[in-house]
């Protein structure tokens, strides 16, 4: 009783919040995957315990509906754990992968109809001799029951005894199509095993490679989106009562687009161009202060120079040291200019 009690105050809490979330956007409401599961899962918890007690329908039935709901708990379960940053990264990469093979999924679907389909008329034969089927009675309905085959030869399950049928003295009986079910079989598995299974995982590996490189980008944004599915919480005019200005901050388009490869290359270009603009500066000052010190050094000379003229003397060594410092304040004078003519 403690138990049904609990359950009663939880699911009437749970059952408020998607009323008010209904009333306050309804057509945001039903056009939201996880306020649908929501309320199907509020839905059949309380049809569940309902059945249960009253016994209005089987308990085999109810057994079945209260699976389900189990299922949606769990699916709601995985929602949560987005709060935490390494769930939240992992759950993003699932879900990023799901979207990605779509199309691979829909091609997929087609082969494997395809072959059950043709499972199914070759099992026509194996129906009109009265012999063994080419496949196991699963849910009662022969399109499922190929269907079911198929994926399970396309996983490796090969269910195949029944490919070949022999007569009681061991010979191969005739009629059964044994060797079509074999070519067929064959056919299936290649295709199925060999393409469609590697390009699943080469395509995961892309989808892999895309969402881990952006990783905190993708963290950052389930929690947004979390933020986002209970902003109904908030009163904005309170809480933004005394505030002037609302800050709305959206991502750079420039980083928007493309994939992970050409994202990550335009954040080593602009680290590249960052170092080289930096480098540049630090030569500029370099330069400036050896300017600095060509223009002392001329001045010095040209003072020894003025008080030198017309006097007739041999050249003492500090003076020829003096010309070698001129010379040299020429040369890294030239030098100077030719670099800011370069950056020019």
């Amino acid at each position: 009783m403690a138990s049904l009690v609990l359950f009663g105050k939880n699911w009437i809490t749970f059952a408020l919040l998607e009323f008010i979330q209904l009333k306050d956007d309804p057509l945001g409401y039903i056009t939201n995957l996880w306020n649908l599961i929501d309320l199907s899962s509020l839905v059949l918890c309380a049809l569940f315990v309902f059945f249960d007690f009253s016994v209005t329908i089987s308990r085999q039935s109810n057994n079945i509906l209260g699976a389900v709901a189990v299922l949606l708990l769990y699916i709601k379960l995985f929602y949560w754990l987005r709060i935490y940053k390494s769930f939240s990264a992992f759950i993003r990469m699932i879900s990023e992968i799901v979207m990605d093979i779509r199309v691979f999924s829909i091609m997929l679907f087609l082969c494997l109809a395809g072959f059950a389909n043709i499972m199914m008329v070759v099992n026509n034969n194996r129906t009109l001799n009265g012999t063994d089927s080419l496949f196991l009675d699963v849910v009662g309905w022969g399109p499922a029951n190929a269907l079911i085959h198929a994926y399970l030869t396309g996983l490796g399950d090969f269910n195949k005894d029944t490919y070949v049928l022999y007569n009681d003295d061991g010979s191969i009986a005739a009629g059964d199509n044994n060797i079509t079910v074999w070519i067929f079989f064959l056919g299936a598995t290649f295709l199925v095993q060999l393409v469609f299974m590697n390009m699943l995982i080469a395509m995961m590996g892309e989808s892999f490679g895309r969402i881990n490189g952006i990783l905190d980008q993708s963290t950052l944004k389930e929690c947004c989106v979390m933020m986002n599915d209970h902003v109904w919480l908030l009163n904005f005019s309170e809480h933004f009562k005394q505030k002037r200005y609302i800050l709305w901050l959206t991502p750079g388009s420039e980083q928007a687009a493309g994939s992970a490869v050409e994202r990550q290359l335009t954040q080593l270009r602009a680290y590249v161009e960052e170092r080289a603009q930096q480098s540049d500066q630090a030569t500029q000052r370099m330069i400036s202060a050896l300017d600095e010190q060509v223009a002392e050094v001329k001045a010095i000379v040209d003072e020894k120079d003025e008080g030198e003229e017309g006097e007739d003397y041999e050249p003492t060594e500090s003076e020829m040291m003096m010309d070698t410092l001129r010379t040299l304040a020429e040369r890294v004078e030239q030098i100077a200019r030719k670099v800011k003519a370069d950056e020019e």
